[in-house]
């Protein structure tokens, strides 16, 4: 891992971090942190070698203009710092997922993470679903420890499949003394273009939520109106997805009545979860995720 400057800090760090990948379908939470780091004017502090981790013809590195000159941009993993008021210190983890070493990657990740003597260490990730672009997209929140579960009301991870990095980092964060928090956005599962404004603007309403502090979301409400629209103009032109976005929308609004309760939320999560991880014992390549 790379350092461009020595790290000082003021206060224990919260970490947040996104990786594009299986746990990222169409990469909105990356575009989330991507968001963050532009919008609070975050420093790079550090990165990954991308020539250990990853294959350049699946991640394929870029010409562009930097400071007015043409620049070879290798994508990779990095590390942003910056300073949020009520909050202290952040850093912002946005990556790929690497292509090989993964236990290579996963110790330098977690050396940068421990070095910085984090607060909590919040994972962002983005699932495929069966919820209608219409509605506020869900947010669940799960950790593997007891005692940030109270803390946070959030959920026991009870998720059995192949993992992404994201799970794999929760996985090793959750046995260590570090606060570990997963954040999911479920987005609809027929309208899984690139890019999702909407979720990556859920994504920031849920971490300010999370944080309880008010995140800079810019222009992403905008983005995030104008991409509903496009979608619902999509839908109207098929009477098929039209009834079925009818019916996910009758769903929705069911269990967001006074006598929906918890428990039958959290069991529609848990039965996408157990559908998708049937799709991918089957050999299908979907864009999924794991809530480990």
């Amino acid at each position: 891992m790379r350092r461009h400057f020595d790290l000082t800090t003021s206060t224990p760090p919260t970490v947040l971090v996104a990786f594009q990948g299986w746990n990222d379908v169409t990469g909105a939470a990356f575009d989330a942190m991507d968001h963050l780091v532009k919008a609070t004017g975050a420093r790079l502090w550090a990165d990954v070698d991308p020539e250990d981790y990853y294959d350049f013809q699946v991640n394929q590195p870029r010409i562009d203009v930097v400071d007015g000159e043409r620049r070879v941009i290798w994508r990779t993993t990095e590390i942003f710092h910056t300073r949020l008021d009520a909050v202290g210190d952040v850093l912002i983890v946005k990556g790929i997922e690497p292509s090989f070493r993964w236990k290579a990657f996963l110790a330098e990740l977690l050396d940068a993470i421990h070095a910085s003597e984090p607060a909590r260490v919040v994972v962002c990730g983005a699932l495929g679903g069966d919820t209608p672009h219409t509605r506020p997209l869900p947010v669940t929140l799960t950790s593997p420890q007891p005692a940030t579960r109270e803390a946070y009301d959030a959920k026991t991870p009870t998720y059995v499949g192949p993992a992404g990095i994201v799970g794999i980092l929760i996985d090793a964060l959750g046995r260590s003394e570090v606060t570990t928090i997963a954040q999911w956005v479920v987005m609809p599962q027929y309208a899984l273009g690139s890019p999702q404004p909407k979720v990556t603007w859920t994504m920031v309403q849920g971490l300010s939520k999370l944080l309880d502090v008010a995140l800079p979301e810019g222009d992403l409400e905008e983005q995030a109106r104008a991409w509903e629209r496009g979608v619902s103009e999509l839908v109207a032109q098929d009477g098929d997805m039209t009834s079925y976005v009818d019916t996910l929308e009758h769903s929705m609004d069911v269990t967001e009545l006074p006598e929906a309760s918890g428990d039958a939320i959290a069991e529609q999560f848990e039965q996408f979860l157990r559908r998708r991880d049937g799709d991918s014992r089957r050999g299908e390549q979907g864009p999924g995720g794991d809530t480990v």
